[in-house]
Formats: C-alpha cells, structure tokens, sequence
C-alpha cells in the first residue's frame, strides 16, 4: 500500500529496489480526490446522503460529525450500485441504523476511501424534513370506466376518461400550499434513477391540508404514455425538494369503451354454422364492434382462438368508432400497454345476436394503430446517465 495523498494526477512509477539493484518497475495511475459539489444538503429525518460530483466511486464511506468532531452517523456506500451511478457523478450513502438529526447539528461530513488513501472532510447543510408520503393510492374518477369491460388482471386502473391520484402524508403532516404530485415511469426510474424524466400535475391540497389530489386525463397523449407501473413524488417548488418516490401499485391502462358488439343471425356465437370462415385472411369476422378508442385495442379473442380487428366497410354508422371482429360465444379483448398486456373480458350484455349488419363495402380507414408515445414538453431532471433518458407528454 502506497500513500498516494502528495501525488498529483498523472502517471506515477514506483521502483522497487534492494540496495543498488532494481528489481522491478511498476507504473500506476494516480487518482486525484474526488470532488463533492458541495456543500451538500442533507434534510432532517432522512437515513441516506446522496452526493454528486466527480470521481465519487471511490468513496468506501461517510461519517456525519458535529462542529467538535464527535461521530453521529456512519452512512457506508449502497450495497448494490445501480448502472446509472457507474460513472462516478453520483453516490448514495445509506445508514444501516438512526437518522440524521438537525437537532445534533451537524456539519461535517467525513470520507473515507476504497483505495486507503486518508480521509478528507467537506461541509454540510442540514435543512429541515422533506415532503413525506404514508399513503398513495388510484381511483378512476366517477362514471368514467367501462362498466362493460371487467379486467383480468389484479391491480388495474383502466378509463377512457381520468384517474384521481390521492396522496396522504404522516400524522401531523401540512403540505405546502403550492405542492405538486409529479409522476414518472418506474421502468424508466431503474434505469436512469433520478435522470427519468419527471411530469408535474395540476394538483390541490385538501382542506386538512394532509392530502393532495391530482387527476391525470387517461385519453390524452400523456395518458396513454403511461400505460404502466408509475411512481408519485410530492415535491416543495419553493424549497425546490421532493419526497422520495412511490410506487403506485394498480397499473394504469387507457383502455377502449366498447358500447356494443353486432353480431348476425347463425353465427358461431349463437351456435349456428362456423361463419367464421368469413373472417378471410385478416382474421376479421362478421360482427361490429362499436366504440372508442378502438385503436387501442391488441386483439380479440375467445379463449382459444385469437384474431386482429379489421376497418369496418364505409356503409358502418361513423359517429363512433367501428371495427370487424370474429363471432365469438365470448369477448377477450387484450389493448395495447406495458407487458404483460392488459385484458379485459367483455360483459355479454352488450353483445347483440341476430343484427341484420349492413352490405359490406369499401373499408373506412387502415387497420388502426397502437398508440405511439409521444414526445414530452416537460424538461427532464438533470440526469447523471450517459444517455438522456426516453420522454413523457405533458
């Protein structure tokens, strides 16, 4: 072990030599100290410090010491290093036991190394707690899901309408007034952590002022955008500081509404003969289904066969959606989302046997698309990724 603290940043030879005969030469590479942006802010309340600057992946630890010099936290590096602090810009701390305290007043912040280098010491702020959350959960707002859909899966929140989020925070708690909820994707959180871009909601603070609510529009771009596990933050404007980030566990879904599904007389569906076979091959069938945002919709299926809507011909009524499906005796319709795609079964009340549908003729429009996600006009949080990160919708 050397003591590389004199040197400065460059190549270094160490020469290893008994008397006058050198034995061997070997070069290394020495290390400047990194440097924390500093002074770092720490936040009462809080178990971990994260810290950016340069070269952070050196540190083996930190020990939070008052103005005396007495220890009064020791924070060692994060067990598992996620890919996106790799480079060094950015390092987390956590405390396997207590808390930082304001009221011990601290203000140093001592580091220490991998390689065994001494330890060097750096100032610290400690500002009061941030925004917390106890509770956060999702309701689509009232009348607005498809009584005539019922999801096969647990935990969905699907609508073609909105989403309430509520957010509640501990006992005692009074958010700011002027507090946000801001959501981000999880998939995007793993992978850029704090660089995944964030999107602010028009949020309002309950009268007891312990409960923020936001409603997210599941029919617009952003809606559709988020289409799958999301994360809620509450964050201070003024004082410029979020809460840490929680999973919202249903998983959002912009699903079609599907208002009714015409099928004619003998088909499969009623058990007549396999009229089916009309379906060609598009897998399109002899019965209507009306709605919107039928674009959104995968395909359709029965259990065991699986077929994609096809345009309706022109003679279909146009002041709702129309695509052809297969005669089925039940309706599994799987929309377009994050995997595993959602899928929902069809109630059999809207589902109309013996419709005299019209002549078939020239078809309306190309088979729809899945939903591209569009582009964000919310400016990312500054990322410490190598790459920036892919975007959101405001």
């Amino acid at each position: 072990r050397f003591d590389t603290s004199s040197l400065t940043p460059g190549d270094a030879t160490v020469r290893i030599h008994q008397g006058s005969i050198e034995d061997t030469v070997r070069y290394f590479a020495a290390l400047p100290y990194p440097v924390v942006s500093s002074p770092p802010v720490l936040y009462d309340g809080d178990s971990s410090i994260l810290l950016s600057g340069q070269r952070l992946q050196l540190i083996r630890s930190v020990t939070l010491k008052n103005s005396s010099g007495k220890t009064l936290l020791v924070l060692p590096r994060e067990r598992v290093v996620p890919a996106y602090r790799a480079d060094g810009t950015s390092a987390r701390f956590v405390a396997r036991s207590g808390r930082i305290s304001l009221s011990a007043q601290p203000t140093i912040l001592q580091l220490s190394y991998y390689d065994g280098r001494p330890s060097n010491e750096v100032p610290v702020k400690v500002e009061p707690a941030r925004p917390a959350i106890s509770r956060a959960s999702v309701a689509s707002s009232a009348g607005a899901a498809p009584a005539d859909l019922i999801p096969l899966e647990r935990g969905i929140v699907f609508s073609p309408g909105s989403a309430v989020i509520s957010v509640t925070g501990p006992p005692g708690t009074v958010y700011p007034e002027k507090a946000t909820l801001r959501l981000r994707k999880a998939s995007l959180a793993r992978v850029y952590g704090d660089g995944a871009t964030t999107t602010t909601l028009a949020t309002v603070r309950q009268a007891d002022g312990q409960t923020l609510q936001a409603t997210l529009d599941l029919s617009t771009a952003l809606g559709a955008g988020l289409s799958e596990r999301v994360q809620v933050q509450v964050y201070d404007p003024q004082r410029k500081v979020g809460s840490d980030w929680v999973t919202l566990q249903p998983r959002f879904v912009p699903s079609a509404s599907i208002d009714a599904i015409d099928c004619p007389v003998g088909g499969p569906g009623a058990g007549g003969a396999a009229a089916a076979d009309a379906a060609g091959a598009s897998g399109a069938g002899p019965c209507e289904m009306f709605g919107q945002n039928l674009d959104r919709i995968k395909d359709v299926s029965d259990g065991t066969d699986t077929s994609v809507p096809a345009p309706c011909p022109a003679s279909a009524p146009t002041e709702r959606g129309c695509v052809l499906v297969k005669d089925y005796p039940t309706y599994i319709v799987t929309m377009f989302g994050a995997a595993p795609m959602p899928r929902f079964r069809v109630s059999d009340r809207i589902v109309k046997r013996g419709v005299t549908l019209p002549t078939p003729g020239p078809t309306t429009s190309p088979r729809p698309k899945p939903p591209a996600t569009p582009a964000a006009s919310v400016s990312p949080s500054p990322s410490p990724s190598p790459s920036p990160s892919p975007s959101l919708s405001q």
